[in-house]
């Protein structure tokens, strides 16, 4: 029954047509900027070339030799040995970035201007904090997985793409303005979090409203979104902006931003869905006609049984109708 309710979606719809491109071309560019997300890590937390600066109690002769040092000394005991007095723990580091704007005595040479790394000394002893930033990515992703798809069901395909858009976007921002590496984990989760959302229930909903000889193309097609995000990101790391993870991440925000008011107008509820939920056949009908005028399908085009798009559409209403009542 269920099949036959999704046949006469399509039926009244068409297979493809200017109303599936539109949720395909949003859908491809949400791909883009998931990537971005999924892999800046590379970039936002780069292997940086360290130093000592100041170690605990701050002896002078030491202190002179701290500036002579190799570079990536993640203990000072060779310089404290000299003087018998022992290791000491290095209270602040320097490292290889590159001069900004706004000043300061950065090597003109290096490429990074500011990094997770550099602002949160996430060397020697705190090196894996880098690291883990990805697994509180990934266990956003997770998350996502296992509440964001029940969610979809429960409150609709639409509702769960637009909010899973907008914590992320938000996320972002909070991102980049994050004072502290304890609110950019946090964010870092949100930010996954509201991706699977928006990236799980909107390929769901594509599939949805495509016939099934489109499905598996669109499906494929859709996946060079990834491609052109994974080929995009290292250029804009390279043209400058990306170099600080914070410029970095309000880029990623720009990009979310620039389809997020586009996408919430065109983004339609799941014909499939609403026809699924008792009482929301009212809505289900002007999704519908709005996919056909869309899709400059004529209401008067009629099929086998005579019947044009309305009939269609009255039809299918008392046919999901018949079977919520089983």
């Amino acid at each position: 029954a269920q099949s036959s309710v999704a046949q006469q979606i399509l039926a009244i719809t068409g297979p493809w047509g200017r109303w599936q491109l539109h949720f395909f071309l949003l859908f491809f560019y949400l791909q883009i900027f998931a990537c971005w997300h999924s892999l800046q890590l590379a970039f936002i937390a780069p292997n940086l070339d360290f130093w000592c600066a100041e170690v605990d109690g701050k002896d002078p002769q030491v202190q002179d030799k701290l500036l002579l040092q190799q570079p990536n000394q993640c203990n000072t005991d060779h310089l404290w040995h000299q003087n018998g007095n022992g290791s000491q723990v290095c209270s602040r580091w320097t490292y290889n970035l590159a001069s900004t704007a706004s000043g300061g005595n950065g090597n003109a040479s290096a490429f990074y201007r500011s990094t997770i790394v550099s602002e949160w000394d996430l060397v020697c002893g705190r090196k894996w904090m880098a690291g883990f930033a990805h697994s509180v990515y990934m266990a956003g992703w997770l998350t996502a997985g296992l509440v964001m798809t029940h969610a979809s069901d429960r409150f609709g395909r639409r509702v769960t793409m637009v909010a899973g858009w907008a914590i992320s976007l938000g996320a972002t921002v909070g991102a980049a303005l994050a004072g502290n590496l304890l609110l950019f984990y946090a964010y870092r989760f949100l930010i996954s979090f509201g991706l699977v959302g928006a990236y799980a229930t909107g390929f769901v909903l594509l599939l949805e409203i495509t016939g099934p000889q489109y499905r598996e193309a669109i499906g494929l097609a859709s996946n060079y979104g990834w491609t052109l995000g994974y080929t995009t990101l290292p250029l804009i790391v390279w043209a400058g902006p990306g170099r600080d993870f914070r410029q970095l991440l309000y880029c990623c925000a720009a990009v979310q931003l620039l389809a997020a008011v586009p996408a919430y107008w065109l983004i339609t509820e799941s014909p499939r869905w609403l026809l699924a939920q008792s009482g929301r056949g009212k809505e289900a009908a002007a999704v519908l006609r709005r996919a056909v005028k869309a899709n400059k399908k004529s209401s008067t085009d009629k099929n086998e049984n005579n019947e044009d798009a309305e009939m269609k559409i009255a039809r299918l209403l008392k046919s999901a109708s018949n079977i919520l009542e089983r």
